[in-house]
């Protein structure tokens, strides 16, 4: 998306309905017009329009979706030199996880990583125990990490989105929308870096 007409202003990544938005019906049948979805939409990223939409706005738990707003944080905050680091892998956080059968790779506690490895472990493998070990990296509590995920939900000018955790583990006021949620994926593949993780199959 491209700035506005001043040329120094942020690009716009709110995505707009017109008259000529479809309205998606929700397949039943498998013979039935439609999609396999409460919710969906389609947008156009060259013009940040809705093409199609099912239910684009109603509240929704955006799960492991949650981790494309976790690495553009991450990355616009973590510097080259960051990335080489290494970091011990938090006995409370694997433990936790572990309890709440979280995604992953299957971490160990005190295990050695660099922070490059922990970006590459959430976008390829949706871990949750290396989104918090991140966000502790990062902003020194996982807490901290996600009052500036939210500003930066802010700062894309999203109003229905809130986010409790880095890693998409249901909470009952963890919530975005298919429009917002197209938004941050649109802000996320924005940044090249965040582009290359959410593109890559595999990372040894």
């Amino acid at each position: 998306p491209g700035s506005g007409e001043g040329g120094d202003e942020k690009p716009s990544f709110i995505m707009r309905k017109d008259s000529n938005t479809v309205q998606l019906k929700k397949k039943i049948l498998s013979d039935d017009i439609g999609v396999f979805a409460n919710y969906a939409i389609v947008v156009d990223l060259s013009s940040n329009r809705i093409v199609a939409e099912l239910n684009g706005d109603e509240d929704i738990d955006p799960a492991s979706m949650t981790k494309v707003m976790t690495l553009l944080v991450a990355c616009e905050k973590l510097t080259a030199d960051d990335l080489k680091q290494y970091v011990n892998m938090d006995e409370d956080i694997v433990l936790e996880m572990q309890l709440q059968n979280a995604s992953g790779v299957g971490f160990k506690a005190g295990e050695e990583l660099s922070v490059e490895a922990l970006l590459y472990a959430v976008a390829v493998e949706s871990d949750c125990a290396a989104s918090i070990q991140l966000a502790r990296y990062i902003s020194g509590s996982h807490e901290a990490f996600v009052e500036a995920m939210n500003a930066k939900c802010r700062e894309l000018g999203l109003v229905k989105t809130h986010f409790t955790n880095a890693t998409g583990l249901y909470d009952a006021n963890h919530k975005t929308t298919c429009r917002e949620m197209a938004s941050i994926m649109a802000a996320a593949m924005a940044n090249e870096q965040v582009k290359a993780l959410l593109s890559t199959k595999e990372y040894v």
